[in-house]
């Protein structure tokens, strides 16, 4: 098994405001892999703050002001590699937008819309998040017309989308399950946001030929952390 350092850095401040994102500056020199409250003054709840962290702030949240705080950041040692891919599940909770079937089930000869959200992991480091998605069709021959987009969701921040409306059409050639993968560039979101994925099928369009359903089984998230 292998093992890893780290390096730690504690700091003391003063919650100047109550629910409001405020900085912490650390002398760690590289970005925290996280921060724990090892003293308060007074019965006062921290969380992470809307900004993302850098190599001499933190961003933090509190419910008391003027709560004085002991806080611990710590991060890998120098010369340890630790980034990792990692794999998270995303729960298919749908949105349904005029779907009768729910769930994300395209049935043909109409236009439906349908959209998971998921969050950013808070070990999340750096670079893209790929979405690995398994969908299917009711029949073999050829083509459903579909489109999808990415938007993100933080705390106080205009709803942002990331990737307009974009061609995807789904031409299997058989029933069996196939991979899809979709791609969130890096520097459009940080750990904490909310990702939307949406899908629509055209099925009434000239161009969806696949006189049959399609359907997402289910898929996961990939990331740097």
């Amino acid at each position: 098994m292998k093992s890893y350092s780290f390096a730690g850095d504690v700091v003391t401040a003063v919650v100047v405001a109550a629910n409001q994102d405020f900085s912490v500056a650390h002398d760690l020199g590289r970005i925290p892999v996280d921060a724990f409250v090892v003293y308060r003054s007074k019965a006062c709840r921290f969380w992470r703050g809307g900004p993302p962290w850098t190599a001499t702030h933190i961003y933090l949240r509190a419910s008391v002001a003027n709560t004085f705080f002991t806080v611990l950041t710590f991060g890998q040692g120098v010369g340890d590699t630790m980034a990792t891919t990692k794999k998270q599940w995303a729960s298919f909770t749908y949105f349904s937008h005029g779907n009768p079937q729910g769930s994300g089930h395209f049935i043909d000869a109409a236009t439906h819309n349908w959209s998971i959200a998921t969050q950013v992991p808070y070990d999340y480091t750096s670079g893209d998040i790929t979405w690995k998605v398994m969908r299917r069709a009711g029949a073999a021959a050829n083509t459903a017309v579909m489109n999808y987009s990415l938007s993100v969701s933080r705390d106080a921040t205009a709803y942002t989308t990331v990737v307009a409306l974009t061609a995807d059409n789904f031409t299997p050639g058989d029933t069996n399950s196939h991979l899809s993968t979709y791609t969130l560039t890096s520097g459009n979101f940080q750990a904490g946001d909310i990702i939307e994925f949406r899908w629509q099928r055209l099925g009434a369009d000239a161009g969806d030929t696949l006189a049959s359903f399609v359907k997402f089984e289910g898929g996961w998230i990939e990331y740097t952390a």
